[in-house]
């Protein structure tokens, strides 16, 4: 039962955290600007985090 909860909770955070990343580098693309690459940096290396735990509890 745990394991099932984690393994939601993991794919929902991955894909929230993959979808947040495209969005900022699609921000960042279109940016004249300097820009601050820490959201999208955080977003993606996590979203790895989060799959290899989806992975880990499947």
């Amino acid at each position: 039962m745990l394991e099932t909860v984690a393994f939601y909770i993991s794919l929902l955070m991955a894909v929230l955290l993959f979808i947040r990343g495209y969005v900022e580098a699609i921000e960042i693309a279109g940016s004249t600007e300097k820009i601050y690459g820490g959201t999208l940096i955080f977003c993606l290396v996590f979203a790895l985090i989060f799959s290899r735990l989806t992975y880990v509890f499947m």
